[in-house]
């Protein structure tokens, strides 16, 4: 029998079968994204974006918060101690003229602070909170035909950090907190708030052979590793809350001024 040497021509059914295959799955997958775009898709991925937006801005708004408290910085002590008489109450600070009596101002050392406080007690405090150095001042009214504070008390401290000054304000150091002797009459919550922590509190004292009583009003504030207290007295017609919160900014808003720097 003889044999059939001559090629055979290519069966192509086969390619035929799979081109169309292909062709179908490629129609189905079009007619799938028209129908996942008909029902929302891009608003799906829309709103991922706009998700992803939103916690993007919740972030920097959080890291703004943390920059505006302040984070590491500090004003550097011992920069800061050279010019810290500064940063308490001038008699140009206030709209009344004030004056500065003889030997009522001056720097605060941590050695006098340990004579006033005592041994223990001042050596507890300057190593629970780091102080390095202070300043006080005390103003008087130059008449006393004015409605104004009577006079005003300053003061300032410098803490080697931010968790120092923080400590210093605590209710286990601040001196409102643990003298029973000068206990405030009145917790004053609102309206305070300057500075990254503040107090601001009322004493009261009545002088019952004039029927007058004498207002003190207390500020004080931590701004970095900074703690300024400012207190104005005066009878219960001369002094308001705001005298002394006006006269605290005054003091922040130079203490603003000064550079930082990291702790």
């Amino acid at each position: 029998m003889a044999v059939d040497t001559q090629p055979r021509p290519k069966d192509n059914r086969g390619l035929l079968i799979g081109a169309a295959v292909l062709a179908g799955v490629a129609l189905l997958v079009v007619a799938l994204i028209m129908v996942w775009n008909a029902m929302g898709g891009l608003a799906v991925v829309a709103g991922g974006v706009s998700d992803a937006a939103g916690r993007v801005a919740e972030g920097a708004q959080g890291a703004q918060q943390t920059f505006s408290l302040g984070g590491n910085d500090i004003l550097a002590p011992n920069q800061f101690v050279r010019v810290q008489a500064d940063y308490v109450l001038q008699p140009g600070d206030l709209s009344a003229n004030y004056y500065l009596p003889a030997g009522e101002t001056g720097r605060v050392s941590n050695n006098e602070l340990i004579g006033a406080m005592g041994q223990l007690d001042g050596k507890r405090y300057v190593l629970a909170t780091g102080r390095v150095d202070g300043w006080e001042t005390r103003l008087k009214r130059s008449s006393s035909n004015v409605i104004a504070p009577a006079g005003w008390y300053s003061t300032v401290d410098v803490f080697e950090s931010n968790d120092g000054a923080a400590t210093a304000l605590s209710p286990e150091w601040f001196w409102a907190y643990t003298d029973p002797d000068r206990t405030p009459g009145e917790w004053l919550k609102d309206g305070c708030d300057l500075g990254h922590e503040c107090l601001m509190f009322l004493t009261d004292k009545f002088d019952p052979a004039t029927g007058l009583t004498t207002l003190t009003y207390h500020v004080a504030f931590r701004y970095h590793n900074v703690v300024v207290w400012v207190a104005g007295h005066g009878l219960d017609v001369d002094i308001t809350p705001d005298d002394v919160l006006a006269a605290a900014q005054t003091i922040l808003d130079r203490l603003a001024e000064q550079p930082l720097t990291s702790e």
